[in-house]
């Protein structure tokens, strides 16, 4: 029997790692042999420390788009190690956020995936808040709702009534076939993706490399950061940074640290995490980059 293969996308900060926390939970999912596969753009790895449930196997593809040549190899490899050890019936995908979904038919073309895969629902989560300001500047946003079969709008609880109204015209624009659920946290997203029916797409090719102007950084620092440095570096960089996360000590203090769409969020944690941080940012160098916030981590 075929391994049921769920692509979770949806563009940075939309809250995918939240909504697959309460698809693991769900009713639908908790008894079942599920393998994760959790996809980041940057070098280091962020989202795997923050799935809840750790009895389910983890495989991370990091450096790029699942669904790009640049990550195929790791790609095919994982895929065909999760086959040959037969102890899987689902298999979820986590892609990064600026995934370009339309890839995923190219993808179920190869060997590695031909044999004992087939792909379910392909779900992409769309931020109530965001999604506005970023679709008409950054293609993979855009992507990901045109090739979905459900789209999940989320953050309902901090947009308005015409926000959200807005976001649902605007995606069903994009997308007229795929279903269409909104929510907060994930909640009750499991039962619309068992509902959810394939739709079939012709393969738009492979993407050869990723996204324009768009490069990620990763650190591992080992000291204290101040916070004020860090702050202000954040806000100079506001328009240049489309995603930062990780785990950063302040005066003794590991916190976990993120930025959505210009808003910081962070939260203290158990100590038992090592400290790193990657950023996702757009239309500034790589060695700027760079060299800003080693300064300000003093590494």
């Amino acid at each position: 029997m075929a391994i049921s293969v769920y692509v979770l996308t949806g563009y940075l900060g939309a809250g995918k790692t939240t909504a697959l926390n309460s698809i693991l939970k769900s009713e639908q999912f908790r008894d079942k042999r599920i393998s994760l596969i959790i996809n980041e753009f940057g070098r280091i790895g962020v989202d795997g420390k923050l799935i809840e449930n750790r009895s389910f196997p983890i495989y991370e593809i990091n450096k790029g788009s699942v669904f790009c040549v640049c990550t195929k190899t790791d790609f095919i490899k994982t895929v065909s190690q999760i086959r040959e050890q037969g102890d899987t019936d689902i298999l979820i995908i986590e892609a990064t956020g600026i995934a370009e979904s339309c890839d995923i038919e190219s993808f179920m073309n190869e060997p590695a995936f031909r044999k004992g895969f087939e792909i379910k629902a392909n779900v992409c989560l769309v931020d109530a808040a965001n999604f506005t300001k970023i679709a008409p500047f950054l293609k993979p946003a855009v992507s990901q709702v045109q090739y979905a079969d459900l789209i999940n709008i989320t953050k309902t609880d901090i947009a308005d009534e015409n926000e959200i109204a807005a976001v649902k015209k605007l995606v069903r624009n994009y997308n007229p076939q795929a279903e269409i659920s909104a929510g907060v946290y994930g909640r009750g997203l499991a039962e619309d993706i068992m509902q959810t029916k394939r739709i079939e797409r012709e393969s738009a090719g492979i993407s050869m490399k990723p996204p324009e102007d768009v490069i990620a950084v990763s650190f591992s620092p080992e000291g204290d950061a101040d916070r004020e440095e860090f702050l202000s570096l954040l806000k100079s960089l506001e328009d240049k940074i489309l995603r930062l996360k990780g785990y950063l000590k302040f005066e003794g203090q590991l916190e976990y640290i993120e930025v959505v769409c210009g808003k910081v969020f962070n939260r203290k944690e158990p100590s038992n995490n090592p400290t790193s941080l990657t950023v996702i940012a757009w239309k500034i160098s790589r060695e700027e980059l760079e060299q800003k916030f080693k300064e300000v981590l003093k590494i």
